[in-house]
C-alpha cells in the first residue's frame, strides 16, 4: 500500500510540474530513480541553462565538458557526503573501483577509456585541477565540480 501511495503522489507531482512548465517555455521533465522508486525530479531547459537535479542539504554546480567543446550543466542538491556518491546516485557518472578510488569512465553517458583511445575524464573542483578522486571530494567543500573529456 505504501508503494502505491508513493507512486500516486510522485505521478501527481510530475503532472503538476509538467503543467506548470508548459507555461514557462520549452522544457523536458523526467524522473530519476532506482529500485526504491524515484529519487529526484529532473528539469532540463532546452536553451542550455543549468539543469536542477536532486534534493538535499548540499548544493554544487556540476559541469560535464565533452570533447567537442559542448557541455552539460547541472545544479546538484544532495544529502550524500561525497561528490562521487552524489553523482553516482543521480546517474551522472559511472566508473570502476580501483586502488586509488573510483576511476570515472562515463560522465553523462559518454565513455572515456584511456586503454582504448587515450581519453579520460579530468576532474576540476572549484575551478582547480583536483588532487584527489571524486569519491574523496566532500560535498560541503564543493561549490563547482567539472569533468572535462581530455585526450
Amino acid at each position: 500500500m505504501k508503494k502505491t501511495s508513493f507512486s500516486v503522489i510522485a505521478a501527481v507531482l510530475v503532472c503538476l510540474l509538467l503543467v506548470s512548465l508548459a507555461a514557462c517555455g520549452e522544457k523536458s521533465v523526467g524522473v530519476i530513480g532506482g529500485a526504491d522508486g524515484p529519487t529526484s525530479i529532473l528539469v532540463s531547459d532546452t536553451n542550455g541553462e543549468a539543469t536542477l537535479i536532486g534534493e538535499g542539504k548540499y548544493t554544487f554546480d556540476f559541469t560535464a565538458t565533452f570533447g567537442d567543446g559542448t557541455s552539460s550543466v547541472y545544479t546538484v542538491s544532495t544529502d550524500e557526503e561525497t561528490v562521487g556518491s552524489a553523482l553516482q546516485k543521480l546517474g551522472l557518472i559511472e566508473g570502476e573501483s580501483s586502488a586509488y578510488g573510483l576511476y570515472v569512465k562515463r560522465v553523462c553517458g559518454v565513455l572515456a577509456d584511456y586503454d582504448v583511445d587515450a581519453t579520460y575524464w579530468a576532474l576540476y573542483v572549484n575551478g582547480e585541477s583536483s588532487m584527489v578522486g571524486v569519491d574523496s571530494v566532500k560535498c560541503a567543500d564543493a561549490e563547482s565540480v567539472e569533468f572535462r573529456l581530455v585526450k
